[in-house]
């Protein structure tokens, strides 16, 4: 018996038709049994394609291993291979930090990524793909913008329930080694820019994700092409820029599709990570912070206040100002969206799509509760 694994990573159609057309050919010529291990959506993608329906085959289904599952079984075998393992690690002040077991640190990393929420955020954001969700962990645990210094003397210091709060998580697994957001080099989108060039056609990723959302709170988990064109061309965009959008959202797992092609019978739905970009990720201060970056401006009013707010905040060592100014700041940009948002939907009848009035009472609220932490 031969097992051809992982045929998945190739993510080439030809390449993986390739192999199983050869494992195929191999077990007709050594008269032996082949396993093809492949995701179920991939089969269903080529299930039509003539080297899979010309063979009788024999199918079996395998739930796969959570992702929560296969991280925490990786950080039970990191700790077990530093256990006992020493080091020094150099503190900001110059002193010196004795680790008698580095094993310590991914025990701290096992609790921060596997609680509650840091682990939706990676669960929702991986959407059932265990690869990019480990690439998110690989991201965190390279990245500057974790204080593991700190993680590890608190621990020493005997704060064992001491964890990475969920900016670090969210900062080190999006941004990695990168001090700022850039949509092009990260594995995340920006809900508030959708890069068409136009103030009016700025939240349109937002639109139509809420869109599905709207529907799937309906029962209608399942949204044809042609109501989300009808829909969404309301705004003014092109049949065309909608469909651009849409292919990207998918590339990026936030919607999915029954079809490779866009077919007029297409039907498509929101993923687990569409679902909490739309309702979990706008509401974070993080989040919105680290996109800000990487947003158009059109309103120079707006712009210049934003300019002006953010060099007060780098220049400003007070944390409590900090996070004042950072508060201000908040608010001009939510009032910059929601300004272009009533501009849009006021013209139209598709008020239900209306939501950073919400979002933006969270964010604050959220800015309100850290303050309060911080006295």
């Amino acid at each position: 018996m031969i097992v051809i694994d992982n045929v998945d990573l190739y993510e080439d159609d030809e390449l993986e038709t390739q192999v199983f057309s050869e494992a195929i050919s191999i077990s007709k010529e050594i008269n032996c049994h082949i396993l093809v291990s492949i995701r179920d959506t991939t089969f269903i993608k080529h299930k039509n394609d003539s080297i899979f329906n010309a063979y009788e085959l024999k199918k079996l289904w395998i739930n796969p291993p959570s992702f929560n599952e296969i991280l925490s079984r990786r950080l039970n075998y990191s700790k077990l291979i530093l256990k006992g393992k020493n080091v020094d690690i150099e503190l900001p002040n110059d002193i010196i930090l004795k680790v008698d077991d580095l094993s310590i640190f991914f025990s701290i990393v096992q609790e921060s990524l596997l609680n509650e929420e840091n682990g939706k955020l990676l669960g929702y954001l991986s959407d059932r793909n265990p690869r990019k969700g480990i690439n998110f962990v690989r991201n965190f645990l390279a990245s500057g913008h974790i204080q593991a210094d700190k993680a590890i003397k608190n621990y020493i210091n005997g704060e064992t329930n001491w964890v990475f709060p969920y900016h670090e998580v969210f900062k080190g697994s999006i941004l990695g080694s990168w001090k700022y957001f850039k949509e092009k080099r990260a594995d995340a989108l920006n809900l508030f820019d959708s890069k068409l060039g136009s103030n009016n056609l700025q939240l349109i990723r937002l639109y139509i994700l809420k869109f599905l959302h709207v529907k799937s709170s309906y029962g209608n988990s399942e949204v044809p092409l042609t109501d989300i064109v009808e829909t969404i061309s309301m705004l003014g965009v092109s049949e065309d820029m909608i469909l651009r959008v849409l292919d990207l959202l998918k590339k990026n797992s936030l919607v999915h599709s029954n079809d490779e092609d866009l077919n007029i019978n297409c039907l498509y739905n929101l993923t687990l990570s569409g679902g909490y970009y739309v309702t979990i990720l706008p509401t974070k201060i993080v989040y919105l912070e680290t996109i800000m970056y990487d947003t158009n401006i059109f309103d120079k009013e707006s712009w210049e206040e934003l300019k002006i707010l953010t060099l007060e905040i780098e220049n400003n060592y007070d944390m409590v100002q900090r996070l004042e100014i950072r508060e201000e700041r908040m608010e001009v940009f939510m009032d910059y969206l929601e300004k272009m948002e009533t501009t849009v939907l006021n013209s139209t009848k598709l008020l239900e799509l209306a939501c950073i009035i919400d979002y933006k009472k969270s964010v604050l609220k959220n800015f309100r509760v850290c303050k309060l932490n911080s006295v």
